[in-house]
């Protein structure tokens, strides 16, 4: 304790040392180089301290610090002859000589155990050397013996290659000729066929021809076959087998354009066909002869049967003329002793004017004529000769009854076949030629059905739609100018259909009969009933509004540009109605429908002189109708004021609907042409 007392006393045991330090600079610290000139200092101050035993605790003290502190023994062994050379021998003990000594002792161990280990490390190492060399030698053994197999194998493997390269070529040899063999076989066989095909193709080229020629000559058997049934003028008389015949011939026709066609897309000639087309051609020749045949039955049995007609017919003919004859001589005593007297009958005088009269008159005679012209044919009980009228009607009735204002082409179509059937020339009827050839009475019968028919549609379509009387009235004018006798006509059935047209006011007669009055006034009457007043007006109405719809119209594009009975006569109507005394209910409805309608081209027309005729109307014309018409049935003079009224102080006319403008009829080219 007193050596570990002294020791912590000393400089050293007071000085702090940092744990942190690095350890060359605590060596440095520990062991400090002490001068020799201050080894007598240190000596005198270590001489003057006089405890013993402190300063044995000191030395103490110092030893366990340095030993502590130094590690090293040469580090102890420096600090232990430095302090031994600063105080002398007498300043280390026993305890620092068997420090020293076991110090000593175990160096000489450490040494030996280094020595040992050292030798340990040779022999090791050395052992290892060989381990490794020895190691090192196997591989390359090793190596080398791999190196020696893969060049064996390489040299095998190179050996077998060869061997296959000559066995490979050997059998390439061996296919080479094999496949020179069958390529020449295979050019030898194409050759062949070849060959074959060019033969092939040459007989199937003659059997083709040969099948076209067969087929071609049956299609020109056949439209000889049916020219031959068609353009025979005596079809009613062709024998009922004939039919049979024609049907018999499509069907061999069929058949051989249907082998043909076959044959033509295999590109030769199926099985049978070189058989059967030889044999459709002889069906078909024999075909064409019972069709010829019967075509010449036909015809001797028609030209008999005409020459039977004609003689009956010239018979009847010379008959009828002397009646004609004998009653035209009384008309024309009549006419004379009327002329002589009058020209308008007494009864009439308020009724017609004394030139309308004249017109009426010379019409109601023509038609008169027309109509008895025909007898023959209209009242005949022969069923060829019903069968020829019903054929006419149809005729005349199919076009008419389908005139609309669908386009300026369909309306030119209906004018031509009409004109071409007044013409005598050859329509197309249920598919089969027609002309008025048929029948002597044939043309005058369809110029009065085509008259009639046309002025009907006035009561029948126009009185229901209103914007027909435009498109028909189109019709009737081209009609009109390329046949003036039909015109006439038309003009002749309206004036008998509704005689307010002329103007003509029929007065009942001392002992005529209701019936037979209204009946002459265009009333219709069955079994002694009259129809009623509103649909006897409303047919009439229809009736005068195709009447305008005529005189206002534009003939149609490609006919004549003078109108046969155009706006003229519409203002002479107008002056003869104003010329007579009004009829209740028929006169505002006969103006009234005849303004609306044809107003817009009087105006157009007359301008300035139309309105005063309008307003002599409004002023005279209107105040006397109202005196005779009954409260209960002024409808149409309200109606006629109001109208008149309205435009006049308007100064304007509207064009009807429906009215074909020139922008109508140049909306499609068309070229109208009426016959030849």
């Amino acid at each position: 304790m007193d050596v570990l007392e002294g020791l912590r006393r000393s400089s050293k045991g007071q000085l702090r040392y940092d744990v942190n330090w690095r350890s060359t600079q605590l060596q440095e610290c520990s062991s400090p180089k002490i001068s020799c000139k201050y080894l007598n200092v240190i000596r005198a101050l270590e001489d003057s301290e006089t405890n013993d035993n402190m300063c044995k605790d000191r030395r103490l003290e110092d030893y366990e610090y340095e030993t502590k502190e130094v590690r090293s023994v040469d580090e102890r062994k420096n600090l232990l002859i430095a302090r031994s050379a600063a105080h002398g021998p007498g300043y280390y003990d026993s305890t620092h000589v068997s420090i020293h000594s076991y110090e000593k002792e175990k160096k000489q161990e450490a040494q030996q155990r280094v020595e040992e280990r050292k030798s340990l490390f040779e022999m090791h190492s050395e052992h290892l050397m060989k381990e490794k060399k020895r190691a090192l030698l196997a591989n390359i053994e090793e190596k080398h013996n791999k190196i020696l197999e893969g060049i064996q194998s390489l040299q095998l493997e190179l050996k077998n290659k060869e061997l296959e390269v000559l066995k490979s070529q050997k059998d390439l040899e061996l296919n080479h000729k094999k496949s020179a063999i069958r390529a020449s076989e295979k050019v030898r066989h194409v050759e062949e066929m070849k060959q074959k095909l060019i033969e092939e193709e040459e007989r199937n080229k003659r059997e083709m021809s040969s099948l076209r020629s067969c087929c071609e000559q049956v299609q020109d058997i056949y439209k000889e076959l049916v020219t031959v049934v068609k353009t025979c003028q005596y079809q009613d008389h062709l024998p009922s087998n004939t039919a049979t015949i024609t049907d018999e011939a499509q069907k061999v026709l069929s058949l051989s354009i249907n082998t043909f066609s076959d044959s033509n897309a295999l590109g030769k000639a199926v099985d049978g066909a070189l058989q059967h087309l030889p044999e459709y051609l002889d069906i078909m020749k024999a075909l064409l002869s019972k069709a010829k045949k019967a075509a010449s039955e036909a015809e001797s049995k028609a030209k008999k049967e005409l020459a039977e007609k004609e003689a009956k017919r010239k018979e009847e003919e010379e008959k009828r003329k002397k009646e004609e004859a004998k009653k035209e001589e009384e008309k024309i005593k009549l006419q004379e002793s009327s002329a002589k007297s009058a020209a308008v009958p007494q009864h009439l005088s308020n009724c017609i004017s004394s030139t309308s009269f004249k017109v009426y008159t010379k019409l109601e005679n023509l038609l008169e004529k027309t109509e008895k012209s025909f007898e023959v044919l209209s009242t005949s009980k022969d069923q060829s000769v019903k069968k020829v009228k019903l054929d006419l009607q149809r005729a005349v009735t199919t076009p008419i009854n389908t005139i609309s204002d669908r386009s300026p082409v369909h309306l030119m179509e209906k004018i031509t076949k009409l004109s071409n059937l007044l013409h005598g020339q050859q329509i197309e009827l249920s598919g089969k030629p027609f002309s008025t050839s048929v029948h002597p009475c044939a043309p005058v019968y369809c110029s009065n059905l085509v008259a009639k028919k046309i002025v009907q549609q006035g009561s029948q379509q126009v009185s229901s739609n209103h914007n027909a009387a435009f498109p028909i009235a189109t019709v009737a004018i081209g009609i009109w100018s390329a046949f003036p006798d039909v015109g006439d006509l038309i003009l002749a059935h309206f004036y008998k259909q509704c005689p307010f047209l002329v103007p003509l006011y029929i007065p009942q007669a001392e002992g005529m009969s209701d019936a037979d009055y209204f009946q002459s006034l265009g009333y219709v009457c069955q079994d002694g009933e009259i129809e009623p007043r509103d649909k006897y007006l409303k047919r009439i109405s229809g009736t005068i509004r195709l009447y305008a719809a005529i005189v206002s119209s534009l003939p149609p594009k490609g006919s004549s540009p003078n109108h046969p009975h155009g706006i003229a006569y519409g203002w002479m109507w107008l002056a003869r109605i104003l010329n007579l005394p009004p009829k209740a209910d028929y006169t505002a409805t006969a103006i009234f429908e005849f303004l609306d309608v044809a107003g817009h081209a009087l105006l157009k027309q007359y301008r300035i002189q139309f309105w005063k005729l309008v307003l002599v109307l409004i002023r005279e014309l209107l105040p006397k109708i109202e005196q005779i018409t009954a409260p209960s049935q002024s409808g149409p003079v309200v109606r006629l004021k109001s109208f008149l009224e309205k435009a006049y102080r308007s100064r304007s006319m509207q064009i009807p609907e429906g009215y074909l403008s020139p922008d109508w009829w140049f909306s499609s080219g068309v070229s109208g042409i009426y016959g030849t």
